[in-house]
């Protein structure tokens, strides 16, 4: 099942928009940020995924047993660095240090525990050779606050949750601070890298134009959260954070939170969390752009509710409190509807349609 929630980390900063993406006539772009931090987060998994978290009983555990992966990290970069031309030598370290970089992505506490570590100080002279020597400064912190360096970000994480951190708060502080404000000259630094090259830069544009219609989508969701969705809770303020957007990004959004929540938790989770207000307005949409049983099924959640379904989250907790386990498992079942791929085919077309989908 997938994560929808992984978008923020995935695609980092908004970025590259053409109009706001809020109301009727919007356009946006799909920026080369977002192609970047995704060859970022290959670089990780590379790492990363032979290793079974749940065969561990503990965060220590875990991470002792990434230790022997950090290596394979340093790897992958090497890898990408040999298929380069000697001149962009530093562009996989750039680029692995603009995701890093990326909120909400803590810095520090990647650089200093995360697989990622195995290739600061590789990151830190690629930033002073690019010019970037404020940033190559700041990189130097994490290493600053563990003298202890070449003994392994196992043994820093350890460290980090003995009884006594307060030797290292300082650093930390400062570091998640400055080091976030860092990112927009490292993204300057690595377009220029790129388009310094014709071939390479000519790679990456296709890589973006290439970009996959979910992958657009979890874009266009995330720029229009963080930029057109006010915050709420009760239902009347999310009418009205969803009424001061157009049709179409109201739409999408009702849309993409029920397939998060799915994702995320299944639909109970839908019905349990504040999203859960907007049930009604999300059957009613469903009916409206030819997905019936779907509609249905949503239905059949609020239904599950005492009568009038109550959208306010407080109050639908309390009655799920007593659900009895067919309750519980009436609502689980309906994550069927977000599994099938239909509403997300749906989210595409209204996109198009409304010229939203990022280009």
């Amino acid at each position: 099942m997938r994560i929808w929630a992984g978008i923020v980390v995935a695609l980092g900063v908004a970025g590259g928009a053409l109009a706001e993406p809020c109301g009727p006539g919007a356009t946006l772009d799909y920026p080369l940020q977002t192609v970047l931090n995704i060859e970022a987060q290959g670089y990780v998994v590379t790492a990363i995924m032979t290793v079974d978290s749940d065969a561990f009983a503990t965060a220590e555990e875990v991470m002792s047993a990434l230790s022997s992966h950090w290596p394979a990290y340093l790897q992958a970069l090497e890898a990408r660095e040999a298929e380069l031309p000697a001149a962009l030598a530093d562009l996989p370290y750039l680029i692995a240090l603009g995701e890093v970089l990326a909120p909400p992505v803590d810095p520090f506490h990647v650089l200093a525990y995360g697989v990622q570590s195995a290739a600061l100080p590789r990151m830190i002279e690629v930033a002073e050779r690019r010019g970037l020597a404020e940033e190559a400064e700041l990189l130097r912190l994490p290493m600053l606050a563990f003298p202890d360096w070449e003994e392994g970000p196992d043994a820093r994480f350890r460290q980090s949750n003995s009884d006594d951190p307060d030797h290292r708060q300082w650093a930390t502080d400062l570091a998640v601070n400055a080091l976030s404000r860092a990112a927009p000259r490292v993204l300057a630094a690595t377009e220029a890298l790129i388009a310094s090259d014709p071939a390479i830069a000519a790679e990456y544009e296709a890589r973006r134009q290439a970009t996959d219609a979910e992958t657009r989508i979890q874009y266009l969701t995330h720029r229009l959260i963080v930029e057109c969705l006010a915050d709420w809770w009760t239902p009347d303020e999310a009418d009205a954070a969803f009424a001061a957007m157009g049709q179409a990004q109201q739409d999408i959004l009702l849309l993409h939170f029920f397939l998060a929540e799915s994702y995320n938790g299944s639909a109970h989770q839908y019905f349990y969390n504040s999203s859960g207000t907007m049930a009604p307005q999300l059957v009613a949409l469903l009916d409206r752009i030819g997905l019936p049983d779907h509609a249905a099924g949503i239905r059949q959640g609020m239904a599950v509710f005492p009568s009038p379904y109550p959208r306010d989250t407080d109050a639908r907790r309390e009655v799920m409190a007593g659900f009895t386990a067919a309750d519980d498992d009436a609502l689980y079942a309906l994550t069927i509807w977000a599994d099938d791929g239909e509403i997300l085919t749906a989210m595409a077309r209204i996109a198009e349609a409304a010229g939203l989908m990022p280009r």
